[in-house]
């Protein structure tokens, strides 16, 4: 087992920022204790907020270890 970090952050598309949208973090860094990089992506991917599901395309997952 190994521990990974994880942030989400959502990235608005170009009209969005000329409507004055910026980026957020939807879900602040995470620490978790898995196998694999992988693992901890899809672990991540689960904790996305629902509200965003169909931006999908606009999420960004990092993972890194710790």
């Amino acid at each position: 087992m190994q521990l990974f970090e994880y942030a989400i952050i959502w990235v608005p598309t170009e009209q969005q920022k000329k409507d004055g949208k910026k980026a957020e973090i939807l879900v602040g860094t995470t620490t978790v204790l898995t196998a694999s990089k992988e693992a901890a992506q899809t672990i991540a991917s689960r904790a996305i907020p629902e509200t965003y599901v169909d931006q999908i395309d606009q999420v960004t997952i990092c993972v890194r270890p710790f």
